[in-house]
């Protein structure tokens, strides 16, 4: 296991375990919450951005899992837009400059 592309899971009580690693240690877990399912991955395929553009199966692999556990898909709560303006950012500026920076 690349270690730097992973990490150690601790699935709380409850939660289903969905994959472990070669040594049985949890590589996946799901649980519900509220009225929904988080998975969890102990894997962050995409911390190489390399692996986020390059032709994959993530999303056969993703949607076989929600297919698995008959989650509904392509529900009007994914299908929206972000409104032109709103939510702006009013940046300030610092109160102490550095040497060898600028404002």
């Amino acid at each position: 296991m690349d270690l730097a592309n992973a990490r150690v899971l601790v699935p709380p009580s409850g939660a289903d375990i969905l994959f472990t690693y070669e040594d049985g240690s949890p590589a996946a877990y799901s649980r519900k919450l509220g009225n929904g399912e988080v998975i969890v991955f102990g894997a962050m395929p995409f911390q190489d951005s390399e692996l986020a553009v390059a032709p994959g199966a993530w999303e056969t692999f993703f949607s076989g899992l929600v297919d698995e556990r008959k989650i509904a898909r392509d529900l009007p709560i994914w299908r929206f837009l972000f409104p032109e303006k709103g939510g702006e950012i009013d940046f300030l500026p610092p109160l102490v400059t550095l040497p060898g920076t600028s404002r």
